[in-house]
């Protein structure tokens, strides 16, 4: 059998709260007829009002157990922020080092385009010392043919000469 909540000529008392008769009628569904005695709707309004209480005290755990996951929630995204702040230093060093690999990819593209250039240059002036030291290689090559054929022919005139100077004497 429920317990009966303690009645005053105000209404129905329950721990700290009191709740008037006018108010049980609404509340609890009493007909204000007169068809149920004060005792009847003592008896409902305590049982329903009972019901109520275990209906609040459920609530007020379950706001409990809300309020716990808040904060735990609240931790969680706390701790997710500072591992964020983590993530964004190592992504702001990578964007860094990614930078300095761009510009040193880039200082050995203009190094390789220089050097190409230089060394194009180079051969461009390697193949016209080329072409001159082939020119006065002929040059050269013919020297010795000339210088035998001029000698041949020094010697051929030293002895019609000398031979012309030995005929005179003789």
């Amino acid at each position: 059998m429920p317990r009966e909540l303690p009645y005053t000529p105000w209404g129905f008392v329950a721990g700290d709260i009191t709740i008037s008769l006018s108010c049980a009628y609404v509340l609890f569904g009493v007909p204000d007829d007169g068809s149920i005695s004060t005792g009847k709707v003592n008896e409902d309004a305590g049982h329903r009002f009972q019901q109520l209480s275990g209906s609040v005290h459920k609530m007020g755990m379950v706001l409990d157990s809300v309020q716990t996951d808040v904060i735990q929630l609240n931790r969680t995204i706390k701790d997710a922020s500072v591992e964020s702040g983590g993530v964004q230093q190592k992504f702001d060093l990578l964007e860094d080092t990614l930078q300095k690999i761009i510009k040193g990819q880039n200082d050995l593209k203009v190094l390789a385009e220089n050097s190409m250039k230089s060394n194009s240059d180079q051969l461009n002036v390697l193949n016209s010392r080329t072409s001159k030291l082939n020119e006065m290689s002929l040059v050269v090559s013919v020297c010795p043919k000339k210088v035998q054929a001029d000698l041949r022919e020094l010697h051929g005139d030293t002895f019609r000469v000398l031979t012309k100077d030995m005929e005179e004497l003789s």
